[in-house]
């Protein structure tokens, strides 16, 4: 199967997003960080499995 995106700028990106939504909202700093680096932390390790699966 043939990808046509980049993993490594959307894991970028992704974590560039994350870090903005930090910044903007530090009354909810803790909250938001640990929940939004748990996701970010799924989404790498789902997206590079899928790819190892298909390699």
């Amino acid at each position: 199967m043939y990808y046509d995106f980049n993993v490594d700028e959307i894991l970028i990106s992704l974590h560039q997003t994350l870090t903005i939504g930090i910044t903007i909202f530090p009354t909810d700093n803790v909250d938001l960080k640990g929940g939004e680096v748990n996701f970010y932390r799924k989404i790498s390790s789902y997206l590079k499995n899928k790819i190892n699966d298909k390699i």
